[in-house]
């Protein structure tokens, strides 16, 4: 397996290799990746999640200790998730669409 913790913002690039999944972990977030290139950022003193996906896929899971079932999303190309942290637990805000880079 191939890991990594991220506090803070990167760009990644990931070839897909079936026998060795690439993940990546902020402090509230599991994202596997599924072949892609994608942007995370997680800045813990802004208390947001921020993921834009460019190509390829990418199936993000909520990082709760507390809850019994997974909180699964996968996004598309082209696609935004938000995801913050408040003091009553934590919130998915919808897919936001964004302009693909010229």
């Amino acid at each position: 397996m191939r890991e990594v913790f991220l506090e803070g913002e990167a760009f990644f690039n990931v070839r897909k290799d079936n026998t060795r999944p690439f993940i990546v972990k902020t402090s509230d977030l599991r994202l596997k990746v599924l072949g892609t290139r994608f942007n995370v950022k997680s800045y813990p003193a802004e208390r947001i999640t921020e993921t834009v996906l460019v190509t390829g896929k990418l199936q993000i899971e909520e990082i709760n200790p507390a809850a019994d079932d997974k909180n699964l999303i996968t996004l598309e190309p082209n696609q935004k998730r938000l995801f913050t942290v408040q003091q009553a637990g934590s919130n998915w805000i919808r897919n936001q669409r964004k302009r693909p880079r010229p």
